[in-house]
């Protein structure tokens, strides 16, 4: 049997960051998947994400984005890649909603730079949307896009060259007993001091035997093929709060697929990862009609392209950053980032590395505990 001093189980976005700050600790380091990262069959499938400070999700997210930015531009200085865009962001909805709100308030408590511009402004930065007359504008202009799998191959790259290990294997389950911790794969058991589990949508199923509150739902990314791509080149990406269907969002031509990026930020139909409809249905043409219908009806008879990628829920859709209770700190758990989680992946790779290593993360995650629960997965109390 094969011994490790830790093992990261899961290797897409947060499990390869983690792999790079453990073998550049000297830490003897596995990381097994079961796909070939990059790949379109979790949730870092669709090229690019954006990223933002001003985080209407929570404004105790925003310390760990200050330290993410740091580490984007750490990872692309010692890998020699381009990862981060700065674009801009413009978001638009109604004052009232939440992610005004929000976005005002984070901006405040940290001097985010975010301007607040009048309908006829935010419609000069996207002249070709159709905007509402009432909403509110706000504009972050240090937030941008992220290339997804630039950003995994730079972490793999750095982590091979510290002498990480990665091997293409199912794992079957994880399991804990006399202070020993294994994972047994569809070719080999493995052991290990630490278990880092950052299995995405496959996380539920892996540590079955201690019930995580976590849901996997099917969601919807298409590349709308734009008449004259000059037009889209050099727009900021855009949220938009859309008091029929929630929050649209979206990203400026993207030439690796040959369109501009539309998706729906709201939990779609519950699916098991393994068994995921991979083709488009009728919901997934209907949404993007309704986005071109309403916000940019010049590309009506646009060509799309459509894709799937996965989400793994929360009760409050925020992130799960913990160790497995009864493990004695020897299972450590990264999960539940519903959307929202790969501009974290940096820090979240150095808090697990940081975790296994020391036992703690001088960065702030305890709002993200499963301590917020109680045992029915329902939440104690607000963060």
């Amino acid at each position: 049997m094969k011994t490790f001093d830790v093992i990261v189980v899961g290797t897409g976005t947060m499990g390869m960051a983690a792999c790079m700050y453990l073998a550049k600790s000297g830490v003897n380091v596995l990381g097994i998947d079961q796909f070939l990262p990059p790949h379109d069959l979790g949730s870092h499938s669709g090229a690019t994400r954006i990223i933002r400070k001003s985080y209407f999700e929570h404004p105790d997210y925003v310390p760990l984005l200050e330290e993410s930015y740091k580490l984007w531009n750490s990872l692309e200085n010692e890998s020699g890649n381009k990862i981060y865009h700065e674009t801009g962001l413009v978001y638009y909805g109604l004052e009232s909603g939440h992610v005004y709100q929000g976005v005002k308030e984070s901006s405040r408590l940290y001097k985010i730079p975010v301007n607040e511009l009048d309908i006829e402004e935010g419609q000069q930065i996207l002249p070709l949307f159709t905007l509402g007359p009432s909403w509110s504008v706000l504009y972050e202009p240090h937030a941008g896009l992220l290339d997804v799998e630039t950003a995994i191959h730079s972490f793999q790259k750095i982590g091979s060259e510290y002498q990480c290990r990665f091997i293409q294997e199912k794992v079957i389950h994880i399991e804990y007993q006399n202070q020993e911790v294994k994972v047994k794969t569809d070719h080999d058991e493995y052991t290990a001091n630490k278990i880092i589990c950052c299995a995405g949508s496959w996380t539920h199923q892996l540590l079955s035997k201690n019930p995580l509150p976590l849901s996997v739902t099917r969601q919807m990314i298409a590349w709308v093929k734009v008449k004259d791509p000059s037009d889209y080149e050099n727009m900021p990406c855009w949220f938009i709060q859309d008091p029929g269907i929630g929050m649209l969002y979206g990203f400026p031509y993207w030439e690796k697929k040959k369109g501009i990026k539309v998706a729906l930020h709201v939990p779609g139909e519950h699916t098991d990862p393994n068994h995921v409809k991979r083709n488009k249905i009728t919901n997934d043409i209907e949404i993007v009609q309704y986005f071109i219908t309403n916000y940019l009806p010049r590309e009506a008879d646009a060509e799309i392209e459509f894709q799937t990628c996965l989400y793994t829920n929360t009760p409050d859709e925020h992130f799960i950053i913990d160790a497995i209770p009864d493990t004695n700190q020897q299972i450590l758990i990264a999960c539940g980032f519903s959307g929202h989680g790969f501009k974290f992946a940096p820090v979240i790779g150095k808090i697990m590395s940081d975790m296994a290593i020391h036992q703690k993360s001088d960065l702030n995650t305890n709002f993200l505990s499963l301590q917020r629960f109680d045992k029915s997965w329902n939440i104690k109390a607000n963060l």
